[in-house]
């Protein structure tokens, strides 16, 4: 895939219709010998009939050959024609006729269709000029990636959209809906726009908490909502909806990441997953032991969880920004890190921060749970059923005194995958019914609905089973979770009402956390990924060098949103409270600028010997 047209549109050199200054232009590299860009010209001369604004539309060669032996001659035909003003005559003429069945005959025949003059075309052809420009054009186009036909350039992007009218439309002259939602798209894809989501959505909460309209703030997220089922009934407030349900979404996502690492991932291998998971475990003892030396004995020591957390939405992103410098190994292994770390953030709230226990509500949620692993276990691959029981799993969760979003945790565990399934067998199925039904539509002899239908239920057939249920489950989460669940956590709780009273950077909670974060996590974790390299039990992602090991290590010192979490749960004293997640956003900051320096200045891998430290 192409970002962008490897030249742009000449009109001395392109053949081109309609207004070459026009900023609405459809660039195609096309063949002749191509069914599939046989069916694509009737559909852009459609969109080029109802246009009712100037567009460029150009057409450049790039013959296959798997269109058979002559597939520079039809393109060499078309440019012959050119010289006597003819190309876009003979180049209609030739879709029409040429079909890779005798195709010097039908060249013949397209050029008399479009009226050439025959002997001054024949000499043309024979011109090698002509072939060496033509050959030119197809080594430009596989240089920048353009292999396959046909490829459209809209607007100076390569086009992915369906081959509609339409659709086709709607890339060369977007209306503002379209434009929103493919900047959005845009947004969604780049890697660091979970965090800044985030960032965004924290700033928001701080500067609301400490303006003039702080009451409205606080009297929002104190609203209480609730539901009555017969004589139960439950009731809290928003704070705590978005803190013990919207949360409970984002521990399923987190849960069926883990769940797909464990299977497939980083962490399928025993040998791979040491090393993640060694530097995840020095990662959280480190920073709970830094935050107990200043806070062991006093009423802060509940809280040695809080800077254990790693968020991975943050530190991803702040790797993303630094682009090539990072090697993808070491962002792979950052990925699994903070996964690995996620699931000690888990053990540590269902272990350590749990609110006295209700074995009746523990007793239901093993009876759900159980349900949920014989549905596993009897290849239940419908998600409905998971989901339904998995509400049922949180109401039980919720009233046993463990925190209610290990239910999402748990369904994450019962939600089924498949066995990966060969590729291309399941391809040549897809293929094979559409094949049918171009050849069904060709001859006339099919309903076009009908055999819309017919097409549409054979995809949703490979694409369901190439896709497993937790697979399909994570994909259809993921955005919600990130751009959804997250910002409101952060618009929930990232409210702190600062003042100078508050800002006790000396203290001993403060002193804990963000030396615990900025300090503990990077020691942590360089320590637990040498001492397992060391000792030969695993290795350091081969192409990262020993200090781009210790600026992730910095990175992982974000603790933001599972930080705040645990924090919720370690203090119910509100000053605490507010005083240990404004040390969390002050640690954040700086270990995201610490790191983000850092790898930036890194060196490369070859600097440093891979045995070196």
């Amino acid at each position: 895939m192409s970002n962008g047209m490897p030249r742009p549109i000449e009109p001395i050199r392109d053949h081109v219709v309609g207004d070459p200054e026009a900023k609405a232009a459809v660039v195609e590299y096309g063949d002749y010998g191509c069914a599939d860009c046989r069916r694509l010209q009737e559909v852009l001369r459609e969109v080029r009939d109802e246009s009712g604004q100037p567009l460029t539309y150009v057409f450049r060669h790039l013959p296959l050959a798997s269109s058979g032996e002559h597939e520079l001659d039809c393109a060499i035909a078309s440019e012959a024609a050119a010289r006597q003003g003819m190309f876009w005559a003979m180049h209609n003429s030739l879709f029409r006729n040429v079909h890779l069945a005798d195709v010097p005959q039908q060249i013949e025949t397209a050029a008399k269709d479009a009226g050439l003059d025959l002997e001054k075309f024949e000499l043309d052809r024979a011109d090698p000029v002509i072939a060496e420009e033509v050959r030119q054009d197809i080594e430009q186009a596989r240089a920048h990636g353009i292999e396959r036909v046909p490829t459209l350039f809209i607007r100076g992007r390569e086009y992915q959209g369906a081959w509609d009218v339409d659709s086709i439309q709607e890339a060369i002259r977007p209306p503002l809906a379209a434009r929103v939602r493919t900047l959005s798209e845009e947004f969604a894809r780049w890697a660091a726009a979970g965090g800044v989501i985030l960032i965004v959505f924290s700033l928001i909460a701080l500067i609301w908490r400490n303006s003039p309209w702080s009451e409205s703030y606080e009297h929002l997220w104190h609203i209480s909502a609730g539901f009555t089922l017969g004589t139960q009934s439950l009731s809290m407030s928003l704070h705590h909806w978005v803190n013990d349900l919207l949360m409970a979404i984002f521990f399923l996502v987190v849960g069926l990441e883990l769940k797909r690492e464990l299977l497939t991932g980083e962490l399928a291998d025993v040998k791979r997953a040491v090393l993640p998971v060694a530097a995840a475990l020095g990662g959280m003892l480190a920073p709970a032991g830094i935050f107990l030396i200043f806070n062991l004995g006093t009423p802060n020591s509940a809280g040695w969880g809080v800077p254990m957390a790693t968020d991975i939405a943050f530190t991803l992103g702040v790797l993303a920004l630094l682009g090539s410098r990072v090697p993808t190994s070491l962002k792979v292994f950052a990925a699994a890190l903070a996964i690995a770390d996620d699931l000690g953030a888990i053990l540590v709230l269902a272990v350590a921060y749990n609110h006295g226990f209700s074995w009746i509500a523990i007793s239901a949620a093993a009876m759900v749970t159980g349900v949920l692993i014989v549905m596993n276990r009897v290849r239940v691959f419908a998600l409905w059923p998971y989901l339904s029981f998995g509400a049922l799993l949180w109401l039980a969760v919720y009233f046993s005194g463990l925190h209610a979003t290990l239910a999402g945790v748990i369904l994450a565990a019962t939600i089924p995958t498949r066995r990966e399934v060969r590729l291309l067998p399941m391809l040549a199925q897809g293929a094979i019914g559409i094949r049918q039904s171009i050849a069904r539509l060709e001859a006339g002899s099919a309903d076009e609905p009908h055999e819309r239908e017919r097409i549409t239920q054979r995809a949703r057939t490979v694409i369901g089973r190439l896709e497993p249920p937790a697979e399909h489950l994570e994909h259809l989460l993921q955005p919600w979770s990130s751009f959804g669940v997250l910002p409101v956590f952060a618009l929930a709780n990232a409210g702190i009402a600062i003042s100078l009273a508050s800002l006790q950077l000396a203290d001993r909670l403060t002193l804990g956390i963000v030396l615990g974060l900025v300090l503990g996590k990077p020691l942590g974790i360089f320590l637990g990924t040498w001492l397992v390299h060391r000792v030969g039990i695993g290795e350091k992602p081969s192409d990262a060098t020993w200090q781009q090991v210790l600026g992730v290590g910095c990175l992982c010192g974000i603790g933001f949103t599972m930080s705040i979490f645990i924090a919720n749960e370690a203090f119910s004293d509100v000053q605490q409270l507010d005083q240990a997640k404004l040390a969390i956003m002050i640690a954040s900051v700086l270990s995201a600028m610490t790191g983000f320096v850092w790898l930036r200045r890194s060196r490369p891998s070859n600097v440093v010997p891979t045995s070196s430290v």
